[in-house]
Parts: structure tokens; sequence; C-alpha cells
């Protein structure tokens, strides 16, 4: 019943006299809309001044429930019964009224009702079986499954204790308690204890090594996997944007630095806009330049001022410095950025680059001049500690932006090409039509002119060309130009995401000492890439793919440096061929790099042998040099030879000696085409333990009906047909987790973050596979 009103307040006036309750009636009403009871209350009372006065109040409560109960009986992991029962209940303020079933049922799955006391001998069945099963695997791989990397968890018997009880009588009485655990994942192994999520990772994680066409695969085990991440933790959505990347529809000479930018609309861009963009970036980029120029012109004026250095040394260093400067900061820069604040109007810039081109033959002086330039720079920077001094003042400075002062006196040599980068990137986005497309081809042909005219350095940096385009795109994020650095091979490729599992397009570089993953910006800034993992070759491994989804991918595990993060990516192309392609690319770099190593080791070890005549004689036939000539130096292993040992290399301009160029050529004599690990029949029985049809799943739990193919290499291939000859994917066992699924004839495969549900055809299949699989997770593998 529903508890009485309180007592009614008489002062409801305020006066604080209060007044005489006279009558209280109480009586229900039926609510015409629902049938509802209402219980009203009506008092009557006696006011101070005499008058009466009635207040009524109403109440009414309602009930409309319904509650359902099921009910699941499992046996052996099926459902055996099934029960339910649906009760509506209803009440007002009389109380609850009579429950009214709706549904009472007990559906049997099977036809036949069995109880649940046989699970656990089910239970104890199974178990008994994949022990067998074990044994005899063990039996007909004595050399690989004898000696365990880890105890096999899944075939471990359940542990067993006795109890003995003394009864009243005397007697006693013997208890044995056995304990087990199951467990089932579904996707993502999460387990949760008092509500808080519990973290489980791998120790082990296999990786199949490549080491190139001629040296196979090896399997190798890395014990701090989960340890290894992916790309460098950016926003991938570029949702927001500082000063250093101004979108396109804001100017940087109307932003203050740290402010945030709002985001781009998501709109088609516009022919013309993207025009713009481009004539802003030739601006941009020449005040970047100017900056550049600046910070060598007053390094210069410290350096002449402390007179630590004469007229001719001078010279020798900074040659015609000050005049590009003034060129730049006083003629070109002003009046480009006047064209750029009326380019919506006059849709034209090209007309000061036609003009002011010729002067750009004014860089032929300092790009001849540039190698000897960077030698004195470094000889006095060792002898003359004043000059070392002011060296590192200005390398503290923010105008060096945390880069060697050295670094930036090749910025005025790759200026002429930057120029014809920027307005062939303008010249893109033109028409034939638009008023400003003669000028701009005028103009490039006019600093092509002037990159010929200073052509000494010039045709040296030629094979350097598609770097510097690298470096226009990626920004000022590291430097990647340098003398010894070319690139080699770029491209789209596709990489997953290693949190969602998602195929991403990424872009691919590989120069002979690194490898360089980016993503194009989804916003116009600066620049066009953005920096996602950087790899030094040294450093760098590739290994065959493990997704069984995911055909045709491969890893690459490194770091940028000897003490930076562990970095391991996945990608994959659309062929095999294209797979094979970019992994025997990468391998080249990573060998190269190795032997590099190696032959620099032994050089610098020979050469700190040698006695005090070095560099008197020609290394080779050990003929004294005169006094005027000191014959030529290898650019690689540093000895000095005469001209008839020494051999110039007009193909790649290098100064080599015969020694390095022969074993240079060595090297790279590698070929293109080798065995992959997934070139083997499905039904070679030579190495195979286990095979046979499957249907599995994966994260996109989609089902594939698969030939599985377990090797001695404990690896699992995946074959469409047993008749193919090529696998389609494959996937290191060792580390992985094996467990009982509750579906039958299922049971999942856990690969660090990924998780593969199994099914076969019977019980049989089932055992064997869970057996031989768990014994492959944990066996011992011959290190190499």
């Amino acid at each position: 019943m529903i508890p009485a009103f309180p007592e009614v307040d008489l002062d409801a006036g305020g006066s604080g006299d209060g007044g005489t309750l006279i009558s209280t009636n109480e009586y229900e009403e039926i609510d015409p809309t629902d049938g509802c009871k209402i219980h009203v209350t009506v008092w009557t009372f006696r006011t101070e001044d005499g008058s009466e006065e009635q207040r009524t109040q109403r109440r009414k409560v309602k009930v409309n429930c319904l509650q359902t109960l099921k009910r699941y009986e499992l046996l052996n992991g099926k459902e055996e019964a099934i029960e339910e029962k649906t009760v509506r209940l209803v009440g007002d303020l009389s109380g609850f009224h009579a429950p009214e079933i709706l549904v009472d049922t007990k559906q049997i799955c099977n036809g036949s009702e069995r109880g649940l006391a046989t699970l656990p001998s089910c239970q104890n069945s199974f178990f008994d079986h994949l022990n067998e099963h074990k044994k005899d695997f063990i039996k007909m791989f004595p050399d690989l499954f004898n000696q365990m990397r880890t105890p096999p968890s899944l075939l471990s018997m359940p542990s067993t204790t006795a109890e003995t009880i003394v009864n009243d009588d005397g007697s006693t009485t013997t208890r044995f308690h056995s304990s087990k655990s199951f467990s089932s994942q579904f996707s993502k192994q999460e387990t949760y204890i008092n509500g808080v999520k519990q973290t489980s990772k791998c120790k082990f994680r296999a990786f199949m090594e490549y080491r190139g066409p001629n040296g196979g695969f090896q399997v190798k085990l890395n014990d701090n996997a989960d340890e290894d991440l992916s790309e460098t933790e950016y926003d991938d959505d570029d949702t927001t944007s500082r000063a250093s990347e101004i979108p396109d529809s804001q100017s940087d000479f109307v932003i203050g630095d740290g402010h945030y930018i709002p985001r781009k609309p998501k709109t088609a861009i516009k022919k013309n806009e993207k025009a713009w963009h481009a004539a802003k970036e030739l601006v941009d980029s020449e005040q970047r330049y100017v900056e550049k120029l600046k910070l060598l012109d007053k390094f210069r004026a410290a350096i002449e001022k402390e007179k630590i250095l004469d007229k001719k040394q001078l010279a020798a260093i900074f040659a015609n410095i000050s005049s590009l400067h003034q060129f730049h900061n006083n003629h070109l820069l002003p009046q480009l950025m006047d064209k750029c604040r009326e380019w919506q109007t006059t849709r034209r810039i090209s007309d000061v680059m036609k003009k002011q081109a010729p002067f750009l033959k004014m860089y032929s002086e300092y790009t001849n001049n540039y190698n000897s330039a960077y030698s004195n720079f470094i000889e006095y920077s060792k002898k003359k500690k004043k000059f070392l001094d002011i060296v590192r003042k200005f390398e503290q400075t923010p105008e060096c932006d945390n880069m060697p002062l050295g670094s930036h006196m090749i910025c005025p040599v790759q200026r002429v090409m930057r120029y014809q980068l920027l307005l062939q990137e303008y010249k893109k986005h033109l028409d034939k039509t638009d008023v400003d497309y003669e000028d701009t081809t005028t103009a490039l042909n006019l600093v092509l002119e002037a990159a010929n005219h200073a052509n000494n350095m010039l045709r040296q940096l030629e094979r350097y060309r598609d770097v510097l385009e690298v470096q226009e795109q990626i920004g000022n994020s590291i430097p990647l130009v340098s003398p010894s650095r070319v690139l080699l091979k770029k491209g789209t490729i596709m990489k997953t995401a290693s949190a969602t599992n998602r195929a991403e397009e990424r872009m691919l570089f590989i120069f002979n000492d690194l490898i360089l993953l980016c993503s194009e910006r989804k916003y116009i800034s600066f620049s066009k890439y953005k920096v996602r993992a950087i790899f030094d070759a040294f450093l760098t491994q590739i290994c065959e793919g493990d997704n069984l989804e995911r055909e045709n991918s491969f890893y690459i595990r490194g770091a940028d440096s000897a003490n930076g993060p562990s970095r391991c990516l996945e990608l994959f192309c659309e062929t095999r061929e294209e797979k094979e392609e970019w992994m025997n690319a990468i391998w080249q770099v990573i060998s190269e790099a190795a032997l590099n190593k190696t032959y620099i080791s032994s050089k610098s070890s020979s050469r700190s042998s040698l006695s005090s005549k070095k560099g008197k004689v020609c290394s080779s036939c050990k003929s004294d040099f005169s006094l005027f000539n000191w014959g030529t130096k290898c650019q690689k292993c540093g000895e000095r030879y005469c001209k008839k040992c020494f051999e110039w290399d007009e193909k790649t301009d290098e100064k080599a000696c015969r020694a390095c160029q022969n074993d240079s050529s060595k090297r790279l004599n590698i070929s293109n085409v080798g065995p992959s690990v997934l070139n083997k029949p499905a039904t070679n029985d030579e190495d195979i333990i286990m095979s046979s049809m499957v249907v599995f799943k994966g994260s996109a739990n989609k089902p594939a009906k698969r030939f599985f193919v377990l090797r001695k290499d404990f690896c699992l291939y995946s074959y469409l047909t047993s008749e193919d000859k090529i696998a389609l994917t494959m996937m290191p066992v060792p580390g992985c987790v094996v467990k009982q699924s509750p579906e039958p004839l299922t049971f999942s495969i856990k690969h660090m973050n990924r998780m593969y549900i199994v099914t076969v055809d019977n019980e049989e299949d089932q055992g064997k596979w869970m057996a031989v699989l768990d014994l492959a997770a944990n066996a011992q593998i011959e290190s190499s």
C-alpha cells in the first residue's frame, strides 16, 4: 500500500497564526484516460479571520513493467536447453495485481534432456585426446619438440589434491579436488577483475626476417615485441595547424606564433586556388631563404670583426654571400611580396622572376667555390678556437634551427634548383590562357639558363635533384640534403594501422642510407608530406608479413638512430611482384649499409697501422709524390693515389679508387630475383607437420576457406586450395597463444593484437591442430 500523506499545513498563508481544522474528506476517482485509481483528499479549516477554506490534493500511482528470465543449459559447449519466462506486473494505489504470465517455455535444443553432470568428463576426455596427440607429434618429430622454449600451457593437465576427512564414527573419507580453468576470447582478449580491465601481453613475437634474394628467410624471436612503436604519434587528420603549417585560407603575415588555426572546410579546391597557394609558397620559401642568407652574412661579419681570418681566407669561405643577401633582401623578396598581395586581382607573379632571373647567374661564384669553402670551414673550426667559439654561439641562436651552422652553407647551392621546382609547381596549376602562363614559361627557362651557368657544382648536384625535391616536399622537419645521399626509389604503398587494422596510404622514399615513410597532408601547408617514420638503413630489418588476412604484406623494423625508439610497420602491396620489388630495394640498401660500415671500419684500422710516410707516396704503386703534385684523394677510403693508379668515375662523378669502385660494383651486383618464403607448394611433404582445409575469421569477421599448412620452420602457411604452388600468406607460430573456443570444432590463435578463429571439420582435426600449434608456439628455435 502507498503510505498516507503528511498532515496539512494550516499556516500556508505565512501569517504565523495558523488555523483550525474542521473536517477531512477522502475518496477515490477513476482516471478516464487509463482507468487508474486517483486518491483525493479534501481539508476544510477555519482561518483566524473566521472564514472557511478548502484544500484538495490528488495522488496517483501506476505500475506497468515486464520481467523476463532466460536460463540456458550448456553441455560440452553446446546449448542443451533454453528456458524463458516473461511476466507482466501491473499495480496502482491498491498495490500489485495478480501477475500476468505472457511467455513460459522450455526448449530442448537436441531433442533430449541431458544434465550438465557430463561436462567435466567431456573436458577430461578432450584434454586426454590433446595429450595423446601431443605425444604422437613428439614421437614423429623428436628433433623439433623434445626441447621446449616454454612449457605448453594449453596441454598441462589439471592439478589434483587429496583430502582425508575423519568422520564422527571414526572412519575416514578421502576426497579428491581437481582445479581447471577454461577461457574464451572473441576478437579481443580482455579480462576484468572487480571491474578493472587487466592488460595481457605476449612476451614473444616471431618474425620471418628477410636475408636477401640469396640469403632466404630466418625465423627470429623478439622478446620485447610490445615495445615496438608504429609511426610517430601525430594527428592523422591534420585537424589543427600551427603557424609553421599555414592552411590555404590564411596568410602567415597575419597569424601570430603559437596560435592554432581553424581547420579548412572539406571542399574541393579550385585550380586557381591551387595556383594561389603555389605562388604564396614561392614567397614563403623566399622569406625563409632570406633568413638563412642573413644568418650566413651575420656570421661572416662576426668573423671579419674579430679579425680571425684575412680577406683571402674570408673570400675562400663566404665568396659573394653578402651580394646574394643584398640582392634577395632588397630586390627580389620585396617585389615578390608586393605581387603576392596583389595576386588575387592581377593573377601575376612570374614577371618578377622573369625580370630578376638573369641576376641568378651570380650563384656560379658561390656554387663553384662550395667544396673548398666547406673544407676550409671544417679546417678552421678544428684549428682556430675563436672561430669555433663564434660558430657555437651562432648555433645556439633560434635562426640556426638546432642544426649545425655548416649545414646552412649548402642553401645557396640548392636555391636555383628550388626556384625551378617552385615555378614548375606554379605552372602546373595554370592554363595556357592565364595571364601569367607565358611569363612563367619564360622565367622557368631563364632559371634553367642560370643553373647551367653555374656549371661545375650544379652538374655534380644533378644526381641530388631528387633529394632536393623530396626536401621541398617534406619541408624542414628533417635535413635530407647531403653530398653522399641519393634517392633510389619512391612510390605509394599501403600501411596497416596497428590499432585499428585498417589500410592507410603512405609515401615511401628509399635513399642509399635511410628509409622515409610519409603521409600526404589533407590540408595544404608549407610541405606536401608529413614525416611519419625514419629508419636508419644500418639499424633496419625487413621481415615477411604475418597477417593471414592480408596478402602481399611485409614488415620494416628498426630505428632512426642507435638510441632512438624501435618501430615496426606493416606494409602491403596490390601484387606479389610489387611486394618483391620493394623488399629487394630495401634489402639492397640494408646490405649496402652493413657492408659499408664493415668496409670503413676495416679501412680505418688498416690506416692506423701505417707508417709516418702516409700521404707522401701513392697507396698503390708506392711512388713518391712531387712537391706540387700530391695525388688525388679517394672520397671513400681516404687514401691518395697518383694519376696512373687513380681512375675518375665519370658516370657517378665520384673520386673513388679502383679498389673502392670494384668493391661497390660487387656489392651492388645483387640479383633482383630470389626465392620467396611463400614459394612452397601446398602438398610438399618434406617439411610438413600438419595440413588440412579450415575456415577461419580474423578482425574483419569474414569467414574464409583456406588450406592451412604447418611446416618445420614453425610457420603456418595459408593456401587457397591444396593444389596451389604458392602460399597466399604465412604467420610464424612461436609466441602465439592457442585456446579452445565455446563453438563446436573451433579454436582461437592469438598473435600479438590479432585473433583468428579457426573451425575444422571434425574433433580429430581440432585436437591435432590445437596440440601441434601449441607445441610449435613454445618450441625451441635454433639460433642462426
